[in-house]
């Protein structure tokens, strides 16, 4: 019930029929007005419209459209591309406007609420919705007409923006419902508007293999395709998809051009929306061993909403990459090295402990938790005095061939049927936190030719923080790759043998593991008892890196995760916080030193700097701060310098442009930047990848450069000489920093303009040595500065000034030389400020003409 008391006016109803029929007729000319209004306001982008398709009953009321069972109305659009903006205009007839609630649902499913109920009393809504209109809809308070056709333009109560980026092709819904009882209305009219976006091209990629398990010496047949689900045609995409050792190249075919030994496929011209492009390559199994065959989009002209190109040593999930598994003769595969940024740690059975019979288990590793759980079909799993007991167990039965007294987590079961599973789920740490990568062996997966037999085959998925996470699976001798990480037996394997051994391997952080343990291929219809055993499990623990500024500025952390971090070495692994008076306790912790990532410029108080950022990692946000007024925080007003800055070109290297305030503290103090997957992190806090990088600061006052340019007479012999044609003369320039900081290295170039009546000598500026350059450089008070004539001095003969002291680039002749136009010099360093003013000349000879 509503405490809101109104009076109800009567005499208004919805608009008769040959009202709306009269809308209907006029609405083409609304809407050539409407579009030429959005071409005018919108020069560079273009806008579609398009008209509902209304439902069967127009009749709007609680009972007839409550909103768990709104109206919903549709528009159809045939057209593909990314939405940048969504309009929407909606008219319809209602006693009581604030009864309705009305949502636009896209073809994918997102859904926005636009409006949630306003307007109180008012009656009927005649409103074109759109996020930059001038005037809130929820503020409107008048009556709107049912005879006029979007009357109004409002912004929703919710914005639509949130439908921007999707696709446009589809059906669209607009969902209108009445949430309170005692008014009536109807609905007239609507129209969607959509402008459209920059083109992108959703290149997904996928691998198939003819055959996984070949024999060595026969062929297979490896198929790339690649498929355009993007909003435009695509051109100059290539692929990458290089075959592995063991597998040699026999022949190509297929669209476009395939390289055996670059392993580069260049695919056709164009690759329209919707088409898909194929490569069969076929490959002789050359060797035995198990291999993997990926490939991946290479380069690509336009942008994936989904992928990155060339990617797939940091991120290979994305569906613009895929893979297969090849294992020549069924021989052993050899598996990768798990690499850990910290000590590597052990899940070791013969210390760890575990209630025989228990489903349940958790063991503390170097202060991991790793927590194991059997659910599924574990009434199949069985007592057998030669294997120790009822399992799960400790049990040294399985060697593994590692010798005798190998402990491991051991099992036997008696399944029932082929459809029977045992799902083993190993967490590993704190969700979201997890281990940074993981490695372990499970014993004994073969099979057996008996009757009734048993195969085993043993699946393994990770997670971390609910992500899907891909191990590198390695087969034994007894057993052979599936499909991705599906291992099954395919030969006979006696317990101490290494045989039926197989490796998973997660290169990447991982917080959960899912072993699924059944009967493979072949296997009888009730199956015979078969074991298997879990090894040790070796992984990489998450280690953190923590701030090191003074204390009261926070103390921020992030857990260490490979290839997530500012600068070129990896963080440290610390154990907490480690705060000092110049915020360098973390540099001077390890080796080398991981507080890499920042360059600072000179930072001078009411100038603006560019400090370049050294990133690493895909998808990463920086985040930075300065506390410019040096009271211990950076929470006040302009202190945080960068917001979710992205490295947008890739290139490691992001330019941070930061105006220090002229009134910034003059003593020492701190910036902070932080890089992470995660975006809007404050200053404090911890996450769960990248880095954070402290700094002690210092603003200077700033530079004040004034420039002076005199002429004397060239008189060595001190004749009297008389600044006439055929007379030499020196030029020199002064320059003097009047200011009260130093101007930044490298910023000081002099390029002058020779005047059209003398000609530059190029020889011993004195004709006397020792120095036979010929241009002079000299300093006082400190100037702070150095100058090589070889590499700071420079000539132009053109007509125009030269853009920089890098255009400068003519080589004058001996003498004096008449093409030279104008004289670049570079004094290098940083210019200092002092009392008195430091100051540097430059001085060259030229001839009157």
């Amino acid at each position: 019930m509503r405490a809101t008391a109104r009076i109800k006016l009567i005499g208004l109803s919805p608009a008769p029929f040959g009202v709306v029929l009269g809308l209907r007729l006029l609405r083409g000319l609304f809407l050539l007005f409407l579009i030429l209004v959005v071409s005018t306001g919108r020069a560079l982008a273009q806008t579609n419209s398009y008209p509902v398709i209304p439902a069967g009953s127009t009749f709007i009321s609680d009972s007839a459209t409550p909103c768990t069972a709104p109206m919903i109305n549709t528009f159809n659009v045939t057209d593909s591309f990314t939405v940048a903006d969504v309009n929407v205009g909606v008219l319809l007839s209602h006693t009581y406007r604030g009864d309705i609630r009305m949502s636009l649902k896209a073809p994918d499913g997102t859904i926005v609420e636009f409006v949630t109920g306003a307007g109180t009393w008012w009656y009927n809504i005649s409103v074109l919705f759109d996020d930059e209109a001038g005037s809130s809809y929820a503020a409107d308070a008048t009556d709107h007409s049912t005879t006029a056709r979007y009357q109004h333009q409002f912004t929703p109560q919710t914005a639509l923006s949130a439908l921007d980026g999707v696709s446009a092709f589809g059906t669209w819904e607009l969902q209108i419902c009445d949430q309170y009882a005692g008014d009536t209305g109807n609905f007239i009219d609507a129209d969607l508007e959509l402008t459209v976006g920059a083109p992108q091209a959703d290149l997904s990629l996928s691998v198939l293999a003819s055959n996984t398990t070949p024999s060595a010496g026969s062929n297979i047949t490896l198929t790339v395709q690649v498929t355009n689900g993007g909003s435009a045609t695509v051109s100059g995409v290539d692929v990458f998809a290089q075959l592995p050792s063991g597998l040699s190249y026999v022949s190509d075919n297929g669209g476009g051009a395939y390289n055996p030994v670059t392993g580069i496929w260049t695919l056709p011209s164009s690759l329209a929306l919707g088409a898909s492009a194929s490569l069969q390559i076929t490959a002789a199994a050359s060797s035995t061993g198990s291999s993997s065959f990926l490939a991946e989009i290479q380069t690509s002209p336009i942008t994936d909403p989904d992928s990155t190109p060339n990617n797939r040593t940091t991120n290979p999930n994305e569906d613009d990459t895929d893979s297969v598994f090849i294992n020549v003769n069924g021989t052993a595969g050899t598996a990768p090295t798990l690499s850990c940024d910290v000590a590597l740690e052990r899940l070791d059975w013969s210390t760890a402990s575990w209630t025989t019979g228990s489903l349940t288990g958790t063991n503390i590793v170097a202060g991991t938790p790793i927590s194991i759980g059997f659910t599924g079909s574990t009434g199949a799993l069985i007592s057998d005095a030669g294997f120790g007991g009822q399992s799960p167990l400790i049990s040294n039965v399985d060697e593994g061939g590692y010798g005798a007294g190998t402990d491991s987590l051991h099992w036997l079961v008696d399944y029932a049927s082929t459809s029977d599973q045992i799902i083993i789920t190993i967490d590993l740490g704190t969700p979201g936190v997890g281990v940074e990568g993981l490695q372990f062996e499970m014993f004994d997966i073969d099979r057996s030719f008996a009757t009734p037999n048993f195969v085993d085959q043993m699946s393994a998925y990770g997670y971390f923080n609910g992500v899907p996470v891909s191990p590198a699976s390695t087969d034994g001798l007894a057993n052979d790759v599936l499909t991705g990480s599906t291992i099954y037996g395919t030969a006979g394997s006696n317990p101490p043998d290494a045989d039926g051994n197989l490796t998973y391997t997660f290169a990447s952080p991982v917080d959960q593991v899912r072993l699924y343990y059944e009967p493979g291929p072949g296997a009888s219809a009730n199956p015979a008892p078969q074991a298997v055993a879990l090894y040790d499990l070796n992984f990489c623990p998450r280690g953190i890196d923590y701030s090191d500024a003074p204390s009261a500025l926070g103390s921020p952390s992030h857990y260490i995760s490979k290839g997530i971090r500012l600068g070129a070495q990896n963080p440290d692994r610390e154990n907490a916080a480690a705060p000092g008076a110049n915020a360098d306790n973390d540099d001077n912790t390890g080796v080398p030193d991981d507080e890499d990532g920042v360059t600072f410029p000179g930072l001078a108080r009411g100038a603006t700097a560019t400090i370049p950022v050294m990133v690493n990692g895909p998808g990463g946000y920086l985040q930075a701060w300065m506390d410019f007024n040096g009271n211990n925080s950076f929470a006040d007003t302009g202190e945080q310098i960068a917001t979710n800055v992205q490295d947008s070109d890739g290139d490691g290297l992001i330019n941070l442009s930061v105006t220090i305030p002229t009134t910034a503290t003059s003593a020492q103090t701190y910036a902070r930047f932080r890089w992470s997957t995660t975006p809007s992190l404050s200053a404090t806090g911890s996450a769960n990848d990248g880095e954070v990088e402290d700094y002690a600061v210092t603003f200077t006052g700033a530079a004040s450069l004034v420039a002076n340019k005199s002429i004397a007479v060239f008189d060595p012999g001190a004749l009297g000489l008389y600044a006439v044609p055929g007379n030499d003369v020196i030029y020199t320039f002064t320059v003097t920093n009047t200011g009260s900081g130093p101007a930044d290295p490298g910023s000081i170039e002099i390029i002058d303009k020779l005047p059209a009546e003398v000609t530059f000598y190029n020889g011993d500026i004195d004709d006397a040595g020792p120095e036979l350059n010929p241009v002079a450089f000299s300093q006082s008070s400190g100037a702070g500065l150095t100058f090589t004539y070889a590499t700071d001095a420079a000539y132009s003969n053109a007509t125009t000034k030269p853009v920089n002291f890098a255009a400068c680039t003519y080589t004058p002749t001996a003498g004096y030389d008449p093409a030279v136009t104008y004289i670049c010099l570079r004094p290098q360093g940083s210019f200092a400020s002092g009392t008195p003013d430091p100051n540097f000349t430059l001085s060259f000879r030229a001839r009157i003409d």
